[in-house]
């Protein structure tokens, strides 16, 4: 039995549950929604982190979400859907995923990029306007809990578990072999991945 927890963020908050905890977009994006559906597994638990992003601003804005992790979790995909578009992240390392993000910063494609970082892990998502909103999916597996904690801020948490019923395609595709994000390895997504080839065979 895994014990599910949305909480606000509050300085007197408990600790003794593990937690996962998204800080605030930067850039004056916004979450919108949260959605962690759980699907537990004899040793381990396979979780899907959907992240609903906007902005009340006109223009494209770039945007950053740090996500605190308990340990032992690893990010093993990414998509991203923005413009009626599904684009599914692909293992890069670090330096050509930096450099993929950047070049498709310049000529305005919808890039997302998920790192680690020493504190968990970073998801940056472009572009984000007000009337141009994302949505990222993040597949986390985590080690075996009694219970977990999910915080972000002020936006509304939707915590599902599956207990046999039919589990959402997304959350059953395979995704061949699994590079789980590392501090050489992070995710990226783009429309155009001949690029992103280009890119890790230049390095």
């Amino acid at each position: 039995m895994l014990i599910l927890v949305a909480a606000a963020i509050t300085a007197s908050s408990p600790v003794e549950t593990p937690e996962l905890v998204l800080s605030p977009p930067t850039d004056g994006a916004r979450l919108d929604h949260v959605r962690v559906d759980v699907e537990l597994e004899p040793d381990a638990i396979e979780a899907t982190l959907t992240l609903d992003l906007a902005t009340a601003s006109k223009d494209w804005v770039a945007t950053q979400v740090a996500i605190a992790v308990p340990p032992g979790t690893v990010a093993t995909a990414l998509t991203l859907d923005s413009e009626g578009k599904t684009l599914r992240g692909r293992p890069l390392r670090i330096e050509a995923a930096h450099d993929a993000y950047d070049q498709a910063l310049l000529i305005k494609r919808d890039p997302a990029l998920l790192e680690q970082t020493d504190s968990g892990l970073l998801l940056h998502v472009f572009p984000i306007a007000r009337d141009t909103p994302a949505s990222v999916r993040i597949f986390l597996r985590l080690p075996r809990l009694a219970g977990l904690r999910v915080r972000a801020g002020d936006a509304p948490v939707e915590l599902v578990e599956a207990r046999g019923e039919t589990v959402p395609a997304w959350m059953t595709e395979d995704h061949s072999v699994r590079y789980p994000v590392s501090p050489h390895v992070a995710l990226f997504a783009a429309p155009d991945p001949s690029r992103t080839d280009w890119l890790l065979r230049r390095r």
